[in-house]
């Protein structure tokens, strides 16, 4: 998450959200109420619609459906108000990692607004800000896949790969150890050479 997050007004200028824009270097600008919440997104897109549209002097598109109309009227803004993607997607800051990435995945446009308890804005986060945990070392992987590994199981990482070997005791442990593997951040894939000695998912299933 960037909590560095560079926000804007209401009324912030079309001139003053592209400035901002370019010497941030950000994706989007978060717009804010005088409370500090989010109510809405101002994105590069949003800003190029002046370009597209010619500042409204092209006629409204008969073809193209919703989304191409809703462009065409952004290139007659001249605010924050007038151009942002209204409501602001939030998620709270406390939020697992894969909710955000789930409710990262519908979004348009594809950032989030990160919200304390008093729903102010506190940071943006976009998929770019997760890739990170892509990359996590293979010892803080194995690290954590051993420590939620029952016994009789070792741990091996390879380039993010988990691998498996060791025998237990029943089948439904063996495939709980995959999946708690498999959820261990930065985990690329699990391959499961596990053994075990009763097959109690067969045996409940009679």
């Amino acid at each position: 998450m960037a909590r560095q997050v560079v926000s804007a007004g209401r009324d912030t200028s079309f001139r003053d959200l592209v400035t901002a824009l370019l010497e941030h270097g950000v994706p989007a600008l978060p717009v804010v109420d005088p409370a500090g919440r989010p109510i809405g997104l101002v994105t590069a897109a949003d800003v190029a619609a002046k370009s597209e549209f010619h500042g409204g002097a092209d006629r409204l598109p008969a073809f193209g459906g919703p989304r191409r109309r809703s462009r065409w009227r952004k290139a007659l803004a001249r605010t924050a108000g007038e151009l942002m993607t209204a409501p602001a997607p939030t998620i709270a800051a406390d939020a697992p990692l894969h909710v955000a990435l789930r409710r990262l995945a519908d979004a348009k446009p594809a950032q989030l607004c990160v919200v304390d308890q008093a729903a102010r804005l506190v940071g943006l986060i976009s998929h770019r800000d997760v890739l990170s945990a892509l990359l996590r070392s293979d010892a803080d992987i194995r690290a954590e896949a051993e420590a939620g590994a029952p016994e009789g199981v070792t741990v091996r990482v390879a380039d993010g790969v988990v691998t498996l070997t060791g025998t237990v005791g029943l089948r439904s442990v063996a495939e709980q150890a995959v999946r708690s593997a498999q959820c261990v951040r930065g985990v690329v894939a699990v391959s499961d050479e596990l053994d075990f000695g009763f097959d109690d998912r067969t045996a409940h299933a009679l």
